[in-house]
């Protein structure tokens, strides 16, 4: 059981009478101060136990674990004195342990005014000595101690004791830090309170009388000439306004010449003003901008008008993100104009004024939302009621009158992948490159109804007709042309399907006659076949050049790679475009 005469700080052996002046206390009994107290002092042996000093007798805490301060003068004197002398004390830098604080004394040398600032003028530089104030700190010091009480205050540091021995170095500095936190936004308050009070004082005291001001700006013209003045003052009757000022205006015919002139101006500058915002309008890259202007917006987005360009934007304009510095019609145009025209991204970072990352970010996001939204409804499989209703002339014969789809194969070029592996099943024999191969289907009308996601280069066209779910499309009678060097007749047998593909003299002098008679009439529908892949990839700059190997990446929600994305919302915009079907 700990005695009534000692200290209850961990590692203190102070005991009552030793030493004049050195106090003791009570745990404070009121919450949440008595808390705080026990957990400064931090009796407990482990972390797991709690120390409770309501068992096991009365504990007292001497003033050595509170720091010294002026008393008797009010708490802002009270603060402001302890911070001030732990100031000094670091300044000095000095070993004073044993040593009397009350007869240390800093000569004037040390001050640059040649000494000490008040106490309340903390923002003068003398407030703490700063002048040739070297040494050695080779220990805490504590004699600083020697003089602390406690306080009520609970802005003051003594409210809680924080002066012990078992008090880590970093759990120290944190708490001065904070308290030096404390103390800069106290002073922070008061210093703003007062400059706007005094503020306030200096704009009432100083504000003139106010003066009588003519009615009529162009007065201001006869200042220089007193004569003219003092004839106009004469000439003209004055008036009174609501505040008993006297107004006097001007009906000279120098001021009406020089309001009329004035007027002029004004209008000249309205129209120039209107001019210049509809300059702006015009040449904005918004919805403004693009109004009434088809030819731009077809050289710049690839869809032929303004108005199926804004009910396409209609369908994905709540999708879009409105966190970007963009809005969402910019976003969409952006995204429009790079599979246009591709451009760089740089280069449409640095035209709409956006980073590099987030036009990126921009062009991604969007191409997910067209892929979506459009795709779905302007790529689809068409019904063979329809197709028989609207078959166009070259069809309706004894040889094409079942036909439903014309398929190809297009390749597009990507950079070369670092895995071996992925780089060989990549490499196409056609293009001498790293590929990208897409089964495209176009219906007898000309719209594209089928588009595969891309596969490997070196993959044959039977593969990937087979895997990309186009057969899962056909029914049973169902014709199905394709041109010369595809190799997916037995897939469309399995499914009851025909397959007609033109024939090619690879190896022979000439056609055989019977072949002759069964794909007479197929050339002219392969070459519209071929109308169609060729207005996508003219159409669509991005689809002609090199793909990055960024775009290859396969998103996880849906296991689709982005240039999939890209070439199928090419199909749907392509789809929007009005095409000359064959007539004969």
């Amino acid at each position: 059981m700990i005695m009534v005469d000692y200290c209850c700080a961990p590692g203190c052996c102070n005991k009552r009478g030793e030493k004049k002046g050195r106090a003791f206390y009570r745990l404070p009994k009121e919450e949440p101060r008595r808390s705080q107290w026990i957990a400064v002092i931090n009796r407990a042996m482990n972390k797991k136990e709690k120390w409770d000093p309501s068992h096991g007798g009365v504990y007292r805490l001497c003033s050595e674990h509170f720091i010294s301060v002026v008393k008797k003068q009010g708490d802002e004197c009270q603060k402001l004195s302890g911070e001030r002398r732990r100031l000094w004390l670091a300044k000095l830098n000095q070993d004073l342990r044993g040593k009397n604080l009350d007869n240390i004394r800093i000569c004037s040398a040390h001050f640059l005014s040649g000494k000490k600032s008040d106490l309340y003028q903390k923002d003068n530089p003398d407030w703490v000595p700063s002048v040739g104030m070297t040494g050695q700190q080779r220990g805490a010091s504590q004699s600083t101690k020697e003089l602390g009480r406690k306080s009520n205050n609970p802005f003051s540091p003594d409210y809680i004791p924080s002066i012990f021995k078992v008090v880590p170095p970093r759990v120290r500095k944190r708490k001065e830090a904070q308290l030096k936190n404390l103390t800069r936004r106290q002073d922070g308050k008061r210093q703003r309170r007062k400059r706007k009070s005094l503020a306030a004082e200096g704009l009432f005291e100083r504000s003139p009388p106010r003066q009588p001001v003519a009615s009529s700006a162009s007065c201001s013209m006869f200042a220089d000439d007193p004569k003219m003045a003092e004839r106009s003052s004469l000439d003209v009757p004055e008036r009174t306004d609501t505040n008993g000022l006297k107004n006097t205006p001007c009906h000279k015919e120098l001021c009406q010449a020089y309001m009329k002139s004035m007027g002029s101006k004004c209008h000249a500058l309205r129209i120039e003003n209107t001019l210049l915002k509809d300059r702006i309008d015009n040449t904005s890259f918004d919805e403004r901008g693009l109004e009434n202007d088809d030819e731009k917006v077809n050289m710049l987005t690839g869809i032929p008008t303004y108005t199926l360009l804004i009910t396409t934007f209609d369908m994905i304009g709540g999708f879009l993100k409105g966190k970007s510095d963009l809005s969402p019609f910019q976003q969409y145009l952006m995204t429009l104009m790079k599979v246009r025209l591709n451009c760089s991204f740089e280069f449409l970072a640095f035209f709409f004024c956006v980073g590099i990352k987030t036009a990126f970010d921009n062009f991604k996001h969007c191409i997910n939302v067209l892929y979506c939204k459009v795709v779905p409804s302007f790529v689809f499989w068409p019904d063979r009621d329809w197709i028989e209703t609207s078959l166009p002339r070259a069809f309706r014969n004894d040889h094409f009158c079942k036909t439903v789809c014309i398929i190809d194969y297009f390749e597009i070029l990507m950079e070369m992948p670092k895995d071996p592996l992925a780089s060989a099943q990549c490499r196409s024999s056609k293009k001498s490159h790293c590929t990208q191969k897409y089964l495209v289907g176009m219906s007898p009308q000309g719209s594209i109804s089928f588009i595969s996601n891309g596969w490997g280069g070196k993959i044959s066209d039977k593969h990937v007709t087979k895997q990309s779910g186009f057969l899962s499309k056909l029914l049973p009678d169902d014709l199905v042309l394709a041109g010369s060097g595809c190799d997916a007749a037995d897939s469309a047998n399995s499914c009851q399907a025909g397959l007609k593909i033109a024939a090619f003299t690879r190896g022979k002098k000439q056609l055989d006659p019977l072949d002759l008679g069964k794909i007479r009439g197929l050339a002219s529908v392969e070459k519209h076949v071929e109308k169609v892949t060729r207005a996508l990839r003219e159409k669509y700059k991005m689809l002609q050049s090199t793909v990055p190997i960024s775009l290859i990446d396969i998103e996880c929600m849906n296991d689709v790679t982005y240039l999939d994305k890209i070439v199928k919302v090419c199909c749907a915009l392509t789809n929007i475009s009005e095409f000359d079907v064959p007539s004969q």
